[in-house]
């Protein structure tokens, strides 16, 4: 399962069409995903109706969720377990946008939303519904530190951003422009890893 798939609802940053992505999900094989886009869940009504109308034949499980950032970088993933956790995390979102404040570094989210966190934002001592999502270039430092870990809480965290090399050309430019700089001069810490690409369940299951 992808826990951190995007659309280009997530504004200057990702570049997938919702249909595009489901159409990455049939090519991949994958069956289920967390739709994750950056601070928004505008992308869900279009989703669902190109899966009702157009791939109803495809066994996909769509599952709703939220990427967090402060200050242009993730902090945590909230995916909803249950309804009241999709209602609990647009009410957390909306109350942070409308007053303008920036988010809460752990947000006390009831059991009914997950949250995952990265390896060097994770707190010490984790809730029930808290997690930590490894990325494949974690890989090596986890064999080292993998003392300070509880393993039934790590998570394969695969992200979904662009289809290919030329969507993360096409992302890149946008980050320029969400930046309002030159794309030669733009930070590598603003743009996402050249990997951030579907995979099959094959080629995950050798990356961890």
């Amino acid at each position: 399962m992808y826990i951190n798939s995007q659309t280009h609802f997530s504004f200057k940053y990702d570049t997938l069409s919702p249909e595009e992505l489901i159409m990455e999900c049939i090519e991949n094989g994958i069956h289920k995903i967390a739709l994750t886009d950056i601070q928004s869940t505008a992308a869900y009504i279009e989703i669902f109706r190109f899966l009702k109308n157009e791939y109803a034949h495809y066994p996909l499980k769509i599952i709703p969720g939220i990427e967090f950032r402060n200050q242009k970088q993730l902090i945590y993933i909230g995916i909803a377990r249950t309804n009241l956790g999709f209602e609990e995390l647009n009410a957390f979102l909306s109350y942070y946008n409308r007053n303008d404040l920036p988010l809460q570094s752990r947000p006390r989210f009831t059991d009914n939303v997950a949250v995952i966190y990265l390896m060097h934002t994770a707190p010490e001592n984790l809730r029930t519904n808290e997690f930590i999502g490894v990325k494949p270039e974690e890989l090596n430092r986890l064999r080292y530190q993998h003392h300070k870990f509880n393993k039934e809480k790590l998570l394969a965290l695969e992200t979904v951003t662009f289809k290919n090399k030329t969507g993360f050309n096409m992302h890149r430019l946008l980050r320029a422009i969400q930046q309002n700089q030159l794309l030669s001069r733009l930070d590598k810490s603003l743009q996402a890893q050249t990997s951030e690409f579907m995979k099959t369940k094959e080629v995950l299951t050798q990356h961890y």
